[in-house]
C-alpha cells in the first residue's frame, strides 16, 4: 500500500467513527430524554400518592 491509500484508508475509518459517535449521542440523547419523562412521571405518581394519602 502507499501513503496515499493509508491516508485514504485513515480518512474513512475517522468518518466512520465519527458517523458512529454521533448517531450514538442522538440514540443516548432520546434514551435519556425518554428515561428523565418517565422518571419525572414516576415521581409525580408517586408525590400524588403521598399527598393523597397524607390528606
Amino acid at each position: 500500500m502507499t501513503q496515499q491509500s493509508y491516508k485514504d484508508l485513515f480518512r474513512q475509518t475517522l468518518g466512520f467513527l465519527v458517523k458512529v459517535v454521533i448517531f450514538e449521542c442522538k440514540f443516548l440523547s432520546k434514551l435519556l430524554s425518554c428515561q428523565l419523562e418517565v422518571g419525572y412521571r414516576l415521581k409525580t405518581l408517586i408525590l400524588d400518592d403521598v399527598v393523597n394519602k397524607a390528606n
